[in-house]
């Protein structure tokens, strides 16, 4: 489990980083997420920059609850790819990753 949180309101914290994926079978990562109540904020994901996907998650009458997004990286087989994993509203992120 990592807790994220944004150093400044300004720039939104992101977690970047290069990773062989797999040739000849399906990749996923897969992130449970939770924003703090009462809270909202982004979620996105890209791989070589291209969005794997973008969320907003929470919000004023949101409860603080897990959910869980899972990303396809199986186009990228064999090769080396940019993930970037960035969340935006000036708020805190609990987030777990795991890959199947």
């Amino acid at each position: 489990m990592l807790l994220w949180r944004p150093v400044n309101h300004r720039e939104p914290p992101v977690l970047r980083g290069e990773f062989g994926i797999p040739a000849g079978k399906g990749t996923r990562l897969v992130l449970v997420i939770s924003p703090p109540a009462d809270r909202a904020w982004k979620m996105t994901a890209k791989a070589d920059g291209t969005s794997l996907h973008g969320a907003i998650v929470g919000g004023p009458r949101a409860v603080a609850a897990w959910k869980t997004a899972s990303l396809d990286l199986t186009p990228l087989a064999g090769k080396r790819a940019k993930l970037e994993l960035a969340i935006g509203g000036g708020v805190t992120l609990s987030l777990a990753t795991g890959a199947q």
